[in-house]
């Protein structure tokens, strides 16, 4: 029976002040978490038992999430504590007993890959490699693990994070792998950052002559690892899959207001006299008299502008916060 683990431990720094007060695998694209983005994809396989790898300071806040949304996501949840952040690696093989003689997938819980469940596991076919990987083309490797392939379109080898990639292929967040990916990681060292690199260990299996098979990805991918792709993820998933210029909960109220494209309006918030664009506000947020573009305000916030400067500004504001513009 396959089996899933998705990485929740990292603490996303780049993405503060929101992370100071909520996981990134929390932070809302069109008021759905990103969590719940990857948990949709999973419900498209026949998995049922989940271990997510938790921080002490992520775990208590999803496993809240996962309680209030026990009806929607009918998994088998384990939560797996990686104490120190020492790599994807390193948080793979923590769940060697949870995965035990099963074949796994393995999530990034901070991406969000529309349709890679059916992309990385295609109807009827078996998965025999020891690995496989989605790869997407992209501009800029550099910030990601690369991938090169020999003539053939075999892989020859995966380097994380190179100064001088050697294709534009680089890996996205999902993984295939049968149990030897933990004998992989048993024969690694630590990289130059201090980590046990999923991508060496993939590289293990290929310098052992193991199959490994990378698939190219047709759709998009969206890491979620600054405020610019929260707000391009909030972009696309309004555009192009719920057709709509912007989303506001039920529980909200509008007044004298008017919003543009790409906002995402949360619970319980109050939004009077102000013009919003290109923005996400989270629960329980008060927006009175302010213009708004490409903007994230956290939850249980308060921005009042009683000024006669009614121009567009860009604010990043960390729940529980209050901004008087005067």
């Amino acid at each position: 029976m396959m089996k899933a683990i998705i990485l929740c431990a990292g603490r996303g720094t780049r993405l503060r002040p929101f992370t100071y007060s909520i996981p990134k695998h929390l932070l809302p694209v069109c008021n759905v978490p990103v969590l719940g983005y990857v948990l949709s994809e999973i419900e498209n396989s026949k998995i049922k038992d989940i271990a997510l790898i938790v921080s002490n300071e992520t775990k208590g806040p999803i496993s809240e999430y996962l309680s209030e949304n026990v009806d929607k996501f009918p998994f088998n949840f384990s939560f797996i504590l990686q104490d120190e952040p020492k790599g994807l690696a390193h948080a793979c093989y923590l769940a060697r007993n949870f995965v035990g003689n099963n074949d796994f997938l393995m999530f990034l819980g901070d991406n969000i890959i529309p349709g890679c469940v059916r992309e990385i596991l295609p109807r009827n076919e078996k998965f025999l490699e020891e690995a496989r990987i989605l790869v997407k083309d992209v501009p800029d490797p550099t910030p990601f693990g690369v991938v090169e392939f020999d003539p053939t379109g075999r892989v020859k080898g995966l380097e994380e994070k190179p100064k001088n990639p050697k294709s534009n292929f680089i890996i996205v967040g999902v993984y295939l792998f049968k149990p030897s990916i933990f004998k992989a990681i048993e024969n690694i060292k630590l990289s130059k950052r201090g980590e046990l690199e999923i991508t060496d260990a993939i590289q293990y299996l290929v310098k052992k002559g193991l199959n490994v098979v990378a698939k190219v990805l047709n759709g998009i991918f969206m890491d979620i690892g600054k405020t610019e792709q929260l707000l391009y993820a909030n972009d696309f998933i309004l555009r192009n899959i719920l057709n709509l210029p912007h989303i506001v909960s039920q529980s909200s109220y509008i007044e004298d207001s008017e919003l543009l494209n790409n906002v995402s309006i949360g619970r319980n918030c109050v939004i009077k006299n102000s013009v919003l664009e290109d923005s996400i506000i989270m629960d329980g947020t008060n927006l009175e008299g302010v213009r708004l573009s490409k903007s994230v305000i956290g939850r249980n916030c308060t921005i009042i502008n009683n000024s006669c400067n009614k121009e567009s500004i860009t604010l990043e504001v960390g729940d529980n916060s209050t901004v008087r513009l005067n």
